[in-house]
């Protein structure tokens, strides 16, 4: 009987250290790769193939004039948003839905954040490099 309680203890032990090391995963950067407008929560049209979430950057400067459109609300740990060219247009239209930024986020000199919504920023800093 000790043996199995030893067992089951050691099991626990595993399984929660694989858990709670799984729930304080870093920030990952995440990057729209689609040349063309898209979908925000398509995970096609990042690199890697995945739709930036809470605890996640999202980078959304190519070269190209394009529009990304959430479908839902959305929060991020940040946001980079628009190369330095001046040359092309990247918009982020939150169209209706909520973007919550958690952490630093800029807005370069190509980028458009088109709010039809609410943006939250907690605790964030927003710099916003346009015009």
């Amino acid at each position: 009987m000790k043996t199995l309680k030893t067992h089951l203890r050691n099991l626990l032990a595993i399984w929660s250290l694989f858990f709670f090391s799984a729930a304080t995963l870093p920030a990952a950067t995440i990057v729209w790769t689609n040349t063309t407008s898209g979908s925000f929560g398509i995970a096609a049209n990042w690199s890697p193939n995945a739709v930036p979430g809470s605890v996640d950057v999202a980078i959304i400067t190519n070269t190209g004039t394009y529009k990304v459109t959430l479908a839902t609300g959305t929060t991020l740990a940040g946001l980079q948003l628009g190369s330095t060219n001046g040359a092309d247009t990247n918009t982020l239209d939150t169209s209706g839905q909520t973007l919550t930024l958690n952490g630093g986020s800029i807005i370069n000199s190509s980028g458009l954040l088109k709010l039809s919504s609410n943006l939250g920023a907690s605790g964030a800093n927003v710099t916003n490099n346009g015009d």
